[in-house]
């Protein structure tokens, strides 16, 4: 599956607007530009999706959620499966 630059911008724009959503959470730090992004890799994609729950509640160490915005910056099955995470935790607020 080829991802297209519309995908991706698209996708970024969603993971922008999911920081700056999280951002305003209570016990959440606020969120700056992210640094340039490193390339992925294999451990890399298994510790960033470990973490990814622990992300979407707001629970990680923000040098921890940096690490872990860094890699979906540069990774766009990681992108796929954050944005996965994100909606389930978002499903049982909508009532699905």
């Amino acid at each position: 599956m080829t991802i297209t630059s519309s995908a991706r911008t698209a996708r970024r724009a969603d993971v922008a607007a999911l920081r700056a959503a999280l951002a305003d959470l209570p016990g959440t730090a606020p969120a700056g530009p992210p640094p340039r992004a490193r390339p992925a890799t294999g451990p890399d994609c298994r510790r960033t999706r470990a973490a990814l729950h622990d992300y979407v509640a707001g629970t990680l160490r923000p040098s921890r959620g940096r690490r872990v915005e860094l890699h979906l910056d540069a990774c766009d099955r990681c992108t796929r499966a954050f944005i996965d995470v994100r909606e389930d935790s978002w499903a049982p607020r909508l009532g699905r």
